[in-house]
């Protein structure tokens, strides 16, 4: 409430003082004569800011509970679903996507971040990386450069004709590697390249020890290539492996074959950066780019959805 005292020959005056300056709302609260005519006491009702509502913390139960439905339904692990959820509540804010963005953008590892020039992929079998090796080459040859492309997946049957023939048609050739010492790099303008390894078993102590012996004799950075649909568990785990290895970046290989992407979530949280995602096996259709913004879209609106025009 706020109190005004106006003072006039008059009454007629003062109230008329008293609604110019208050408004209509005002009530006299008392009056007065005095020595030069009248002194009115007036008072209007304000609307004071509601402080208690300022300070109390905000109820954004609905956000919270979504998220988290949202976070199971694609069997993310419970403990990092509470880390998540942790950070949700912190920051308050009262839109799902935002406020899960916001939350996958602090993982350990975070995302979108870009590919290397010279990059070796690496990874289980069937993963996706001869697909992913046919794609890039692909992406860099419509962008007017030619990637130099070699293979040292030479045990397995067909291993390099099969890259040799997705590439055919963009008039590139697959250089055949037994031994990865072979593959010295070139000077800095001679563009991309790319190296596409044989599978290996993530879970066995053999396969990896081959794999370290591997990188240790390439100049080009190792970058995981790993199915979007595996189980969380077990996409931790085989991302834990790796990064014990070196190995920084990610490829998110068959989202489309995806359904729940707690995989994703764990191979991040054990410290893996993904940078590119892999829809489909057309070698037109091209890697995406991933960013905070467009994984919290995926989560919350499925994964069921997607899809993309390689036009």
């Amino acid at each position: 409430m706020r109190l005004r005292v106006f003072e006039a020959p008059t009454s007629q005056q003062a109230l008329a003082r008293m609604r110019e300056e208050l408004g209509p709302d005002a009530v006299v609260v008392a009056t007065r004569d005095t020595a030069d005519g009248v002194r009115v006491t007036a008072a209007v009702e304000t609307h004071d800011p509601d402080l208690r509502g300022m300070l109390e913390t905000p109820d954004h139960s609905a956000v919270t509970t979504r998220i988290e439905e949202v976070l199971d339904g694609h069997a993310v692990p419970r403990p990092l679903i509470e880390r998540l959820l942790l950070r949700v509540r912190e920051t308050g804010l009262d839109d799902p996507q935002l406020a899960l963005a916001d939350a996958l953008g602090g993982l350990a590892a975070g995302v979108a971040e870009g590919l290397p020039e010279r990059l070796a992929l690496i990874g289980p079998c069937g993963g996706g990386k001869t697909a992913a090796a046919a794609k890039l080459a692909a992406e860099a040859r419509l962008a007017g450069r030619r990637p130099r492309v070699a293979s040292l997946d030479t045990r397995r049957a067909g291993g390099v004709a099969r890259l040799q023939s997705l590439l055919e048609p963009l008039g590139l050739t697959v250089r055949r590697c037994d031994d990865p010492r072979s593959l010295a790099p070139e000077p800095e303008e001679a563009g991309p390249e790319l190296v596409d390894t044989g599978g290996i078993n993530p879970f066995s102590g053999r396969d990896l020890a081959a794999l370290a012996e591997l990188l240790s004799h390439l100049r080009q950075e190792p970058v995981l290539v790993l199915p979007a649909g595996l189980d969380a568990v077990d996409s931790g785990e085989i991302a834990a492996n790796f990064v014990a290895l070196g190995v920084r970046r990610m490829i998110v290989g068959k989202l489309d074959m995806a359904r729940r992407l707690g995989g994703l979530l764990a191979a991040m949280d054990a410290g893996l950066r993904p940078c590119r995602v892999s829809i489909g096996p057309a070698v037109g259709s091209r890697l995406l780019p991933l960013s905070p913004a467009s994984l919290a879209r995926l989560l919350l609106g499925g994964t069921g959805t997607v899809a993309e025009n390689p036009q």
